[in-house]
């Protein structure tokens, strides 16, 4: 009887320690999913902004330049707060899209004072961005440093 008290301890002890190590597998895999999602969904909305953008091209020639698109680099501590900041200095930016690369040109601080010392929150954690370089082109590109706030 000693002996089954024991197998069933020990039984019991293993599913317990292997439930728990599948949890931590499966989490670890959600968050790689949910950080390959996120960066599919980016990369989705840039590409329909590009097919909008073009397809207005094709109806109405500008003869004025416009700003195309917006290419942020960020440098962030994780790829899933890289992701998100990205994807709000994007949203941020949207307005500047299609409209005359004139208007940068009279504001070029204008990102600078949109976007620097904002706090952004990912997972429950704040973060605060630094504008490093603004690039005024058809792609305006914005280098960012993203850092936890302190």
């Amino acid at each position: 009887m000693t002996v089954n008290r024991r197998l069933i301890a020990a039984l019991v002890a293993g599913a317990l320690l292997g439930g728990s190590l599948m949890l931590v597998y499966q989490g670890r895999e959600i968050n790689q999913l949910r950080v390959q999602y996120n960066s599919c969904t980016t990369e989705k909305e840039t590409l329909e902004d590009q097919v909008r953008l073009l397809s207005a091209k094709l109806q109405q020639p500008n003869p004025q330049p416009v700003i195309e698109s917006i290419q942020v680099d960020a440098k962030a501590p994780d790829s899933l707060t890289q992701l998100e900041v990205v994807d709000f200095v994007k949203k941020q930016l949207a307005f500047l899209v299609d409209r005359p690369l004139s208007t940068l040109d009279h504001n070029p601080d204008l990102p600078y004072r949109l976007l620097d010392g904002r706090t952004v929150t990912v997972d429950q954690q704040e973060f605060t961005i630094r504008v490093n370089t603004v690039v005024v082109a058809k792609k305006l590109f914005v280098a960012i440093t993203v850092s936890p706030s302190a």
